[in-house]
C-alpha cells in the first residue's frame, strides 16, 4: 500500500501510486527483500515516512543506476516519484543501457579463467602437447590428446567415426 493510501488521501491515488507498487517489486528483485519490515503499525508507519534500505547496501551487485530508479519510485512525496509507468520503464531502460558497459567488463573478468583454459588446450593441442589436467581433475588425469598426426587405430570404436588421418588417441582419458 502506498504512502498516499495510507495517508487515506484519495485525490492522491493516481499513476505515481502504481509507480510505487512497482519500485516495492524492484527492491524485492534487486535486494531479494522488503523494503519495510514490522508489524503492521510499523510497516504503515515506514511507509508513510521513512526511506528503505538501499539495495546496495544488502546486495553489493546491484548496480548503482537500477538503485537510483528502485528509491526513487519508492519515495513517500508521490511527486517525487516517476509521474507514470512509462516514465518508469524509460527510467529502468536508461539504467539498463548505463549498465551495458560495466556488465560486459564484469562478465569479461568473470569469464577470464575459462577463456584462459580454452586457449591453454587449444595451444596445447596445436603444438601436439598433452593439455593439462583440468581443475578439480584426480591427479595424473589428462585432457584427451589429439594431434593431426595419430595415427588411426582400427580397432578404435573412435576410429569408425573420425574418417580422418587425424583420429583422436583415446587411452589418455581416464578410466
Amino acid at each position: 500500500m502506498a504512502p498516499e493510501q495510507i495517508a487515506g488521501s484519495g485525490s492522491y491515488v493516481g499513476p505515481a501510486t502504481d509507480v510505487w507498487a512497482l519500485g516495492v517489486l524492484l527492491y524485492l528483485a534487486l535486494a531479494d527483500a522488503w523494503p519495510f519490515d514490522g508489524s503492521m503499525i510499523e510497516l504503515m508507519a515506514q511507509i508513510a515516512s521513512a526511506n528503505p534500505i538501499p539495495p546496495r547496501q544488502l546486495r553489493r551487485n546491484v548496480s548503482k543506476s537500477l538503485e537510483e530508479v528502485c528509491l526513487r519510485a519508492l519515495k513517500a512525496d508521490s511527486e517525487q516519484r516517476f509521474p507514470d509507468g512509462e516514465a518508469f520503464l524509460g527510467a529502468l531502460n536508461e539504467a539498463r543501457d548505463a549498465d551495458t558497459l560495466t556488465w560486459r567488463r564484469g562478465a569479461l573478468v568473470a569469464a577470464l579463467p575459462l577463456l584462459l583454459l580454452a586457449f591453454a588446450i587449444v595451444t596445447s593441442w596445436q603444438s601436439g602437447q598433452p593439455a593439462a589436467s583440468p581443475a578439480g581433475a584426480p591427479s595424473g588425469t589428462a585432457l584427451a590428446h589429439v594431434t593431426p598426426s595419430s595415427p588411426k587405430a582400427s580397432s578404435s570404436p573412435a576410429s569408425a567415426l573420425s574418417p580422418g588421418p587425424a583420429s583422436p588417441d583415446l587411452t589418455r582419458w581416464p578410466k
